[in-house]
């Protein structure tokens, strides 16, 4: 089976920052998929029951009196996926035209695991407040679409 690569991610956090890089769908299961016609002139396709696991490798940098580097590899698991995409079929000047009027996604379950050392071992701590973050954050840049 041939995996997908993903670009690799920088982020910030108080006084440090991230490197989340060599990123590959590990597994994905198609999710259910419903397309229901709405009136006048419009699709709605739905999803549910979606998921996909990832691995990758990360180092982050923080500073409290000194900057502490560590870094390890991490394995992301997303279940319970839900989407929902409104589509109005439009005619202009003879072509037909998509004009999205709504996307959202629902994320049920993320579960983010780091691992390689005692770096990994405290940063694990915290990795409940950031699977949080991380599923706001994909909601809503699938919503802004």
């Amino acid at each position: 089976m041939k995996t997908l690569a993903l670009p690799s991610q920088t982020v910030s956090f108080g006084a440090g920052s991230a490197e989340i890089k060599k990123l590959k769908v590990e597994s994905f299961e198609s999710p259910d998929i419903r397309i229901s016609l709405v009136a006048p002139n419009g699709l709605i396709f739905s999803t549910s029951g979606g998921s996909i696991a990832i691995s990758g490798s990360w180092n982050a940098a923080y500073r409290i009196l000194w900057t502490m580097y560590i870094s390890g590899d991490l394995s992301v698991k997303i279940s319970g996926i839900k989407t929902l995409t409104r589509v109005n079929l439009l005619s202009q000047k003879g072509k037909l035209q998509l004009h999205f009027e709504e996307c959202r996604l629902k994320i049920g379950n993320l579960n983010l695991k780091l691992y390689g050392g005692i770096g990994s071992w405290i940063a694990s701590y915290f990795t409940s407040g950031a699977e949080n973050d991380i599923k706001r954050s994909i909601e809503k840049d699938v919503s802004q679409f």
